[in-house]
């Protein structure tokens, strides 16, 4: 599929948005970080789309979605580390 025409990765993000949703929820438990996620996530793809050429989207798409929700919880334990030395 070739991201590089807006009209296919529309389709494609139309088309994978909700699963991407849900993997990502899988992960964060929360429904508007899972949506940003999810987005990020169908972004980056057709932005690497961009750079080279992409064999298996399906594969990368599940792959940049689970390192973005891990950072995202990477963060969310940073920031609580954090606060609990600020409250100290």
């Amino acid at each position: 599929m070739d991201f590089l025409n807006s009209s296919n990765f529309n389709k494609f993000y139309t088309l994978y948005y909700n699963r991407c949703f849900l993997f990502a929820k899988s992960y964060v438990h929360n429904d508007l970080v899972a949506e940003d996620v999810a987005s990020e996530a169908l972004i980056k793809l057709w932005e690497l789309s961009d750079k080279e050429t992409i064999d298996n989207p399906l594969r990368l798409l599940y792959i940049v979605l689970k390192n973005k929700a891990l950072d995202y919880l990477r963060h969310e334990k940073i920031k609580q580390k954090t606060l609990e030395m600020m409250s100290v």
